[in-house]
């Protein structure tokens, strides 16, 4: 029905053609990422600072975490990025990565922001976004 109903209100719209396919098709095939977390904290040693978590996405599909993490340091937006890359097994998976400062005002020990989200690039279905509270540890030598 809903296939019809696209082709009847929208058929000089070439552009809409796709958003019509995709509405008659089901939720799962945009499902590739089904959970997704953030670990609390982030720990910091000596060649940066790390965040981790876990994803569960659909067995042989990559899968890509983007993120960020920032923080007020002495009146100052201090912010480091990441990315990392997971061939998903069908199982919960940990994932780890390194931030990448991007803003010149390091990341301190202390409290921070993560956000974060999850893309599967094989049907381009993504994770819940992640907006939430992080410790930064001291690195530990």
């Amino acid at each position: 029905m809903k296939a019809r109903l696209c082709s009847v209100l929208f058929p000089p719209v070439l552009s809409l053609v796709g958003l019509c396919i995709a509405l008659s098709m089901p939720a799962s095939v945009f499902a590739g990422v089904a959970s997704f977390t953030v670990d609390f904290q982030t720990v910091s040693d000596s060649s940066g600072s790390l965040v981790k978590g876990t994803v569960l996405c659909d067995a042989g599909h990559n899968t890509v975490v983007f993120g960020s993490v920032t923080q007020l340091v002495k009146n100052q937006l201090a912010q480091s990025n990441f990315i990392n890359f997971v061939v998903c097994e069908g199982i919960i998976q940990n994932w780890t990565a390194t931030l990448v400062n991007t803003s010149g005002v390091p990341l301190k020990p202390g409290r921070a922001v993560v956000t974060a989200f999850p893309i599967d690039f094989d049907d381009f279905g993504q994770g819940v976004p992640i907006n939430q509270l992080v410790i930064i540890k001291p690195a530990t030598h």
